[in-house]
Formats: structure tokens, C-alpha cells, sequence
């Protein structure tokens, strides 16, 4: 490696550390908050308005719970970026692992699209007892959805040089 490339790994591991610390503090600041905002706020707050029946509190979690899902997508993806910073801050770049998790960055990101424009509101109406077919074309979840779709694609791609770059290395 040139003394250009043995630099720019150093910076790239650093920069690394960093963004592992501040992927892992979102982290658990989206989790804290999902948890509180979607699910113990709303059963604290609804049992004490007009006696609120403990069916209509349930169905109210029950419609939050499927409308963090989405977000909590998002946050299995923040993850898995976390997990390839953390090993990047090592000095391993291009693994299998990080492969694994480019991948599945992806894969949550376009999950995220769907659930955001089919399933939530689909499974909501349904636990609210409305019928019918619901679709939510958000112009960002659309993006979001192709953005997905890509970065899946190349997580998949490093994951198919590691395997191919392992062979030749097994041939020399």
C-alpha cells in the first residue's frame, strides 16, 4: 500500500469511530423514543381521558404500534450501519460482514417504503374495524424505496467481490 492509501485508511477507520458513536447514540435515542411516544404515553395518557374502555386504549397502542414501523425499519437499518462503522473504525472495510449489513441496510430501508405506503395503512384501518384497500403514496417513500432497493443491490455486489476476490486468493 502507498503511503497515500495507508492515509486515507487511517482517516476512513477514524472517521469511522465517530460515526459508530453517533449511529449508536440515535440508535437508542429513536428506540427510547419509540417506546415512549408510541406505546407508554399513549397508554398512560389514554386510560385517564373520559375512562377510556381498555379495548379502545388497546386499539389505540395496537394503531401505534403499526404506525412506528416504519420508523422501526429505519432503526434495524441505523443499526446495521452502526455495525459496519464499528468494524470500519477496526481497519475492516471491504468483509463479508459489512457486506452482510450494507445488504440489510438496504433491505430495511425499502421495507420501510412498503410499510410505510401498504401495510401501515392497511393493518391500522384494519385494527380501527374499517375495510378496504388503503394505499399511501408518499412521494419520500417512494425515494426511499429506490434508495432501499440500491443500496441492497450494492451490499449484495460487495458481498459477491469478497466471494470472488476469497476464490482467486485460494487459486494464488
Amino acid at each position: 500500500m502507498t503511503v497515500a492509501a495507508i492515509s486515507e485508511h487511517a482517516e476512513i477507520c477514524r472517521r469511522s469511530r465517530g460515526l459508530s458513536t453517533l449511529f449508536r447514540v440515535i440508535a437508542i435515542a429513536m428506540a427510547a423514543s419509540l417506546v415512549a411516544g408510541r406505546l407508554l404515553w399513549p397508554l398512560l395518557g389514554e386510560r385517564g381521558v373520559d375512562g377510556a374502555s381498555w379495548r379502545g386504549v388497546v386499539q389505540h397502542a395496537g394503531v401505534n404500534l403499526i404506525e412506528a414501523l416504519p420508523a422501526a425499519l429505519l432503526l434495524l437499518g441505523v443499526l446495521a450501519a452502526q455495525r459496519v462503522f464499528a468494524r470500519m473504525s477496526t481497519g475492516a472495510i471491504f468483509t463479508s460482514d459489512n457486506a452482510d449489513d450494507i445488504g440489510s441496510m438496504g433491505d430495511n430501508v425499502l421495507w420501510a417504503a412498503i410499510a410505510t405506503v401498504l401495510i401501515v395503512p392497511n393493518m391500522s384501518a384494519w385494527v380501527r374495524g374499517e375495510g378496504g384497500f388503503h394505499f399511501d403514496g408518499h412521494d419520500w417513500a417512494f425515494l426511499l424505496g429506490v434508495l432501499g432497493a440500491a443500496i441492497a443491490l450494492m451490499g449484495r455486489v460487495l458481498g459477491l467481490a469478497n466471494r470472488i476476490k476469497a476464490e482467486n486468493e485460494e487459486i494464488v
